[in-house]
């Protein structure tokens, strides 16, 4: 009886910390070469900005030159935390990490945090301003 106790809570345990890593990707662009998600369950509205993951599969590896070996590697995934001014129009990445695998998965190629990054311009007709659009609509229903 006591066994079962304990199993019953460990399996609540992990079934609420699973949940507490959640994410909900929803696919929002795409590129001849990459397909661009937003995690819906990350965004962060405060006034006219909006923070939130986004992540980013690659159909052909991509050079990291900036990889603080300067070997060059290679990466097929990443995900970034952005922050998008919905009325200037510009994101800024705050976190970037890419990996070797799609999906976030294998190695991490390269793990940056950005504290003092400048918002940059979105170029219209874009797969960032089809994010951006996306995480400035998306978060008024929040």
């Amino acid at each position: 009886m006591k066994f079962t106790k304990n199993l019953l809570l460990v399996a609540f345990l992990l079934l609420q910390s699973a949940s507490a890593f959640a994410a909900n990707w929803v696919l929002v662009g795409a590129s001849y070469n990459s397909q661009s998600f937003i995690d819906t369950d990350s965004m962060i509205r405060e006034g006219n900005k909006v923070q939130c993951w986004v992540s980013t599969n690659y159909n052909e590896p991509q050079t990291d030159i900036f990889a603080i070996d300067y070997k060059n590697d290679k990466y097929s995934s990443d995900i970034s935390f952005i922050e998008y001014d919905c009325y200037k129009r510009t994101s800024r990445d705050l976190e970037f990490t890419s990996y070797s695998e799609k999906d976030r998965g294998g190695a991490v190629v390269r793990n940056v945090t950005l504290s003092s990054s400048s918002p940059s311009r979105i170029r219209p007709g874009s797969v960032a301003e089809a994010l951006l659009n996306f995480a400035c609509k998306q978060s008024m229903k929040k």
